[in-house]
């Protein structure tokens, strides 16, 4: 049975950004445990913000190339990912993200995982020491 699997937005960066190896390897093996039907993919709309808003920020540092942030498009298109709805109450938000001492953005995706029964596949350090408290558990290949 396919492990339900919460992606975060530096997962899916870290395939077309110049990011360290062990990141790439990280999310190709995400992306091949998708393909091979392991891990049932779930994204959050904010993670979709998320990655048009850095990549945009990329190719007008002009750290990537326009052409190739749309490549990279098509072929997240390929991969079959659920979307979940969004946590639209900013209050629950700010309280996530106050109780747990982090951000706003990280507690919506904790906040989603728990709500979607879903391990965390994310490359955000910071945020590991979080996982636990919440019964969250981080994907590992």
């Amino acid at each position: 049975m396919a492990e339900s699997v919460l992606i975060d937005a530096s997962v899916r960066l870290a395939i077309p950004l110049p990011d360290p190896q062990v990141n790439k390897d990280y999310a190709m093996a995400l992306l091949f445990a998708v393909d091979k039907g392991d891990v049932n993919p779930i994204l959050t709309q904010l993670c979709c913000h998320e990655v048009a808003a850095k990549l945009i920020r990329k190719v007008r540092g002009q750290t990537i190339g326009a052409t190739a942030a749309r490549s990279f498009f098509d072929l997240l298109a390929e991969v079959n990912l659920q979307h979940v709805i969004d946590i639209q109450d900013a209050a629950l938000l700010f309280d996530d993200a106050l109780g747990m001492g982090c951000g706003s953005y990280d507690a919506a995706y904790l906040r989603a995982a728990v709500d979607n029964h879903a391990l965390l596949a994310m490359l955000d350090r910071k945020l590991l020491p979080h996982l636990p408290a919440q019964g969250i558990t981080h994907w590992r290949p």
